[in-house]
């Protein structure tokens, strides 16, 4: 009887060293904003054209993300390839509260797609650790798109940043 129990005990003991392994594990994360559509839609040479930014920061990577799609359809929800240089993005990694400013502790200028793309995603790493970037603080992604209108023959880019919730590095 006592072999089962201990037997038993063992298991569980198992079990939480497995679950504490694994929570643990989820400590690396990404986290992201809402998708914003900043443009459209709107219909162009009879194509419907949307545009949508999303800022995301990863902790495994120590990596802010900016995400520009190209849809298409009148409710956005479609794909819409772009030729090179029609679809871009700006992102800041910051140290600080998500939205308040902060330490620039990684930075990426704009860069446009290279080839025909429906997407892109462009990251901007951390420079840290040192004095103004330490670890163990709270960062977040600060993303922006840019969108070439064929018919106005210009970028839209919205005129604030999508914003990440916070991780701490």
């Amino acid at each position: 009887m006592q072999s089962r129990v201990s037997r038993a005990a063992r298991v569980a003991a198992l079990i939480m060293c497995w679950a504490s392994l694994a929570s643990g594990s989820a400590l690396a994360a990404s986290a992201s904003s809402n998708l914003f559509r900043f443009f459209g839609p709107t219909q162009i040479g009879g194509l419907w054209q949307c545009a949508q930014d999303q800022a995301t920061v990863d902790n495994t990577s120590k990596t802010a993300f900016g995400t520009v799609n190209a849809r298409g359809a009148s409710d956005c929800s479609g794909w819409n390839n772009r030729p090179s240089g029609n679809i871009g993005t700006q992102q800041y990694l910051l140290k600080g509260t998500s939205g308040s400013g902060g330490t620039i502790c990684g930075f990426t200028d704009w860069t446009y797609n290279s080839g025909s793309a429906s997407s892109i995603s462009i990251g901007a790493s951390w420079t840290g650790p040192s004095g103004s970037c330490p670890s163990g603080a709270a960062y977040y992604a600060q993303t922006r798109g840019s969108y070439w209108r064929t018919d106005t023959g210009n970028y839209v880019v919205p005129s604030s940043f999508r914003n990440s919730p916070n991780l701490n590095f």
